[in-house]
């Protein structure tokens, strides 16, 4: 059995342009990711204590990694489905 694309994919033209969409929205993400990375790794350097620099340097550490999987997860999507309709 082949597998039938989503209607969405049946005009290259339109899925093509869904794409690049989705590939601009991703790109904007990382963009957003490195702003607030940067952010909380500032907030962190200015602090007084010890213990809030280490609590906003452990909450930048989990913040990037769990943002970088999610920015990883979707652009793998994004190119999967751009590698559909070509």
């Amino acid at each position: 059995m082949l597998f039938k694309a989503p209607p969405s994919y049946r005009n290259p033209d339109e899925a093509y342009e869904k794409m690049n969409n989705d590939y601009k929205i991703l790109q904007e993400a990382k963009n957003l990711l490195a702003v607030a990375g940067s952010g909380l790794w500032r907030l962190a350097q200015d602090c007084e204590t010890h213990e809030l620099n280490e609590e906003l340097m452990n909450l930048h550490g989990h913040f990037e990694d769990d943002l970088q999987g999610l920015i990883h997860d979707l652009s793998n999507e994004v190119s999967a489905r751009m590698d559909l309709i070509r």
